[in-house]
């Protein structure tokens, strides 16, 4: 762990523990979505797509945050690394925050397809399967915002 948190060795290290070190309990979903958001805020698209979905954000950006902040406690498997697992206060803004996602994942990956190409964030994929639970919303979106461009 503390090999991992040292950035100049991390490109020494092979691959699988990089993975490893990021492979969070289902996370990635989180932390691309507010990633996803952040840009539709900058681009002026959130709001009104808030507003018209019903989307909430806050359990998202929050969780996001504490992933960054300490990715370790996020982990499936953080007490191989020596770190306390989530209490369950943490835990229920975890699944709050997963529920956001679906409930904004189709809009979000809509968007994505659309305006961010070409970028890092571009070849997420962490939101596409639950995107497509809601294929047909996804598709009307992604499909309007293509107009729009």
């Amino acid at each position: 762990m503390e090999v991992l948190k040292n950035e100049p060795v991390v490109s020494c290290v092979p691959h699988v523990f990089i993975s490893r070190k990021n492979a969070s309990a289902g996370t990635a979903s989180i932390t691309t979505s507010l990633a996803v958001i952040d840009s539709m805020i900058e681009s002026g698209w959130w709001v009104s797509v808030k507003k018209h979905g019903g989307f909430e954000e806050d359990a998202i950006r929050e969780v996001s945050e504490r992933i960054h902040k300490d990715p370790w406690r996020y982990h499936l498997k953080c007490s191989e690394y020596g770190v306390m697992p989530l209490n369950v206060a943490e835990t229920e803004l975890l699944e709050k925050a997963r529920k956001q996602v679906k409930n904004c994942a189709f809009a979000l990956q809509a968007y994505m397809d659309s305006f961010i190409r070409g970028t890092h964030l571009a070849n997420a994929k962490s939101i596409k399967k639950i995107a497509l639970e809601e294929k047909f919303m996804y598709e009307q979106l992604r499909d309007f915002f293509r107009r729009a461009k």
